[in-house]
C-alpha cells in the first residue's frame, strides 16, 4: 500500500472524530463556531510545523504556499458551509471541487 493510502485512511478517521466531537458540542449547546475554529487552528498549527521542520525539500515554495492558501480557503468555506449551514453542502461541495480541478490544471 502506498503512503498516500495510509494518510488518506488516517485523515478519514480524524474527520470522523471531528464530526463526532462537533455533534457532541452541538448536543451540549456549546458554541459550534468555536469548536470548528479549534479544529481548524489545530490543523493549521500541525501542518505549519510539519512544513517548516519537515525533512522533505520543497522545490517551489511560492507555488506551494499559493496552492496551500487555495486549499485553506476551500476547506474553510466547505466546513463553514456544511457545519454552520450557510448553504446546502451539495452545492458547496460541487462548486469547490470544480474550482479545485480548474486551479490544479
Amino acid at each position: 500500500m502506498d503512503n498516500w493510502h495510509t494518510l488518506a485512511i488516517i485523515a478519514l478517521i480524524h474527520m470522523g472524530t471531528q464530526s463526532f466531537f462537533y455533534k457532541v458540542s452541538a448536543a451540549r449547546s456549546c458554541n459550534t463556531a468555536w469548536t470548528t475554529f479549534s479544529f481548524m487552528a489545530t490543523v493549521a498549527l500541525l501542518s505549519s510545523v510539519l512544513f517548516v521542520f519537515g525533512s522533505e525539500p520543497v522545490p517551489k515554495v511560492a507555488f506551494t504556499l499559493i496552492i496551500g492558501l487555495h486549499f485553506v480557503i476551500a476547506i474553510l468555506l466547505s466546513v463553514l458551509m456544511y457545519k454552520e449551514k450557510f448553504t446546502p453542502p451539495v452545492i458547496a461541495g460541487i462548486s469547490l471541487t470544480i474550482l479545485s480541478v480548474i486551479l490544479r490544471h
